[in-house]
């Protein structure tokens, strides 16, 4: 699967990409044969106040578990917000894991900071 079907994938299941400008750049899995191959992405863009913003981050379905989005995260070596639906425990927890605190609270969810 290439990185633009798996965008088109997560926006069949209801993902927004916005503003659709955004560069994806792609999560990968190793084979068992060794090879890499693209099993989701994430949307880094400048945010103010010296962040970025990371939004959307997806991995398709069944690579999830693999602690892929969090090693994503553990590459990007500036400091970081996030938008989290209320929701989304599964996000939470990523961010969490990730060294991300709550912010303060948005409209139906909590904006993350990691500095």
């Amino acid at each position: 699967m290439t990185l633009e079907e798996i965008i088109q994938r997560a926006a069949a299941e209801g993902w927004r990409i916005r503003p659709p400008t955004l560069k994806a750049v792609p999560i990968v899995a190793r084979e068992e044969d060794g090879r890499e191959r693209p099993v989701g992405f994430y949307c880094p863009h400048p945010a103010g106040r010296g962040r970025m913003r990371v939004g959307p981050i997806y991995v398709l379905p069944e690579y999830r578990g693999r602690r892929l989005a969090e090693q994503a995260y553990r590459d990007l070596h500036v400091p970081l917000f996030a938008y989290v639906h209320d929701g989304n425990t599964a996000s939470q927890r990523l961010h969490e894991r990730c060294g991300f605190a709550r912010w303060y609270r948005g409209r139906g969810g909590w904006y993350w900071v990691r500095d």
